[in-house]
């Protein structure tokens, strides 16, 4: 077996996690967030410049989607790529996106706090502030750094928020969805927002206690991969040759077939099928092969799942009858980093 530092292991996953590889939904986000950001230049009097105090109020996209299904990297990927924008009166407004991820023991507390850090950065205050503290904050801060969009990562947390009696559950998440609307209507600062989650953050924003909100907002879902489509061997193909090209070895594993097996061990899954591209290209590359093989995919399944042979979509002539959701159950409480880069 070839030795590898660390560093050699770092570098590797580093230049494989720096692709991005658009799903279908591209366009559709693109476009959508692109409207809601185009506001930022809209103002509400014609007949005064652009600026604080004279903004149009925005609207938020949702994008949703089952776990790892690639949500968050795609909405990072379209707020990050938008370009400045000018105003009617010529004023050019910076494009200054800025990413919150909500935290799975949610409170607005921590929701606030979150919000400032990833405004102010480094001139931040050091300690957590109380709600009403933080709140105000925000509403002070806004203008100061001119955010042109929030995305506020795994949003469906905030309908479970934490130490809350469930008789005023009701009132705290409803309370969290009128500070998102704040945002979007803010007197002085209105800034467009993504909110990005599972599934059921879609159902619960339907309900009418929460029309308030959601009539602010243009949904999106991303669907899961559909078997059998040539559009996703070739996205996994691209996704698989890139990640053996950082790597510096070939790619050996292709075909129809190959794909099929890949997309159901992943649960149709589009990001667990990349990370388990770049766990098996590690595996060759730690084993000094000179090309990843279909045997790398069993070998890394097997690690993972603890799955006997007769049961590893990449071995067994009937792969449709495994259990397909075995490898995302396993991995939804693993770190993904350290998997890819585990050598046994």
């Amino acid at each position: 077996m070839m030795s590898h530092d660390r560093n050699s292991d770092l570098a590797v996953l580093e230049a494989m996690e720096g692709h991005f590889f658009p799903t279908p939904e591209l366009d559709s986000v693109t476009a959508a967030v692109k409207e809601i950001v185009r506001s930022v230049a809209v103002r509400q009097d014609n007949s005064e410049s652009w600026g604080e105090g004279n903004r149009a109020k925005c609207r938020a996209v949702m994008i949703t989607a089952p776990t790892r299904h690639g949500k968050t990297e795609l909405a990072q990927q379209v707020a990050n790529g938008l370009d400045e924008l000018t105003a009617v009166d010529g004023t050019v407004i910076r494009h200054r996106p800025f990413y919150v991820e909500c935290a799975s023991v949610f409170s607005n507390g921590l929701l606030f706090n979150s919000v400032l850090k990833a405004m102010m950065g480094g001139t931040g205050t050091k300690r957590l502030l109380p709600v009403a503290a933080a709140f105000n904050r925000i509403d002070t801060q806004l203008p100061v750094h001119m955010p042109t969009l929030f995305t506020l990562d795994e949003f469906q947390y905030a309908f479970a928020p934490s130490g809350v009696a469930a008789g005023r559950r009701d009132d705290v998440v409803v309370a969290t969805l009128g500070f998102v609307r704040h945002l979007l209507d803010h007197a002085a600062w209105p800034v467009p927002v993504i909110l990005t989650g599972l599934p059921e953050l879609a159902r619960r924003m339907d309900e009418p206690a929460h029309a308030f909100l959601n009539e602010k907002i243009t949904p999106v879902r991303i669907e899961p991969m559909a078997q059998g489509s040539e559009e996703e061997f070739t996205r996994l193909a691209s996704a698989l040759d890139a990640y053996c090209k950082d790597a510096g070895i070939e790619n050996g594993a292709a075909g129809d077939e190959f794909f099929k097996r890949l997309i159901h061990a992943t649960d149709h899954a589009r990001g667990l099928a990349f990370e388990l591209c770049q766990a098996s290209v590690m595996r060759a590359w730690y084993d000094g092969k000179r090309a990843v093989q279909e045997a790398d995919f069993a070998a890394r399944y097997r690690i993972a799942t603890e799955a006997p042979d007769d049961q590893n979509p990449f071995i067994v002539g009937g792969w449709h009858t495994t259990d397909r959701t075995r490898l995302m159950q396993v991995t939804l409480e693993t770190d993904l980093a350290t998997w890819k880069a585990a050598s046994r």
